[in-house]
């Protein structure tokens, strides 16, 4: 069974996948890979490489090439990542797979995500929520709000062009 799990940053992916019986393949190691390899961006950030999330091209074929081949090595595969490209889900599952999008309903607990992401950052000196850049002055609760308003946008895409299961965190 192949199982692709997408959401917004800090909706509880990770999370979800550590319930399910799989191998798992985390989209942004092999976008980190892809990075290394092909000589594109920054450690440990990898800003440029990440946006094959949203092009074309090389470092977009070869995403979706080494994503198919792990699906082709392995019979239960659980796929995690914040792809939100239509185009390409769509190539790189063209077979049979279950579709979860968690969606975050609650803006108090999302935000609470989103802080504690935030100041693990700031003590291990690390930056993995977008956008976040250091800022004192991050407005959070607007931050937030944005998050679930792309979060919105991207159900209803989803809901246009897949067949997706949606659960609300």
């Amino acid at each position: 069974m192949v199982t692709f799990i997408t959401g917004k940053s800090c909706c509880g992916k990770s999370h979800f996948v550590e319930r399910l019986n799989g191998v798992v393949l985390e989209l942004d190691l092999v976008v980190r890979e892809l990075a290394e390899e092909m000589g594109i961006g920054e450690t440990p950030d990898y800003d440029e490489a990440f946006s094959v999330y949203k092009n074309e091209g090389e470092l977009v074929d070869r995403f979706v090439e080494r994503v198919r081949e792990e699906i082709a090595n392995n019979e239960n595969i659980i796929i995690e990542g914040a792809l939100a490209n239509v185009e390409i889900i769509n190539r790189i599952f063209d077979g049979e797979y279950k579709f979860i999008y968690l969606h975050p309903i609650d803006i108090n607990r999302y935000y609470g995500k989103i802080m504690k992401r935030i100041t693990i950052d700031i003590k291990n000196g690390t930056r993995t929520v977008p956008i976040w850049n250091d800022k004192e002055d991050l407005d959070v609760f607007g931050f937030t709000r944005k998050m679930m308003d792309k979060s919105n946008e991207r159900l209803r895409c989803f809901q246009e062009h897949c067949n997706v299961v949606v659960v609300e965190v």
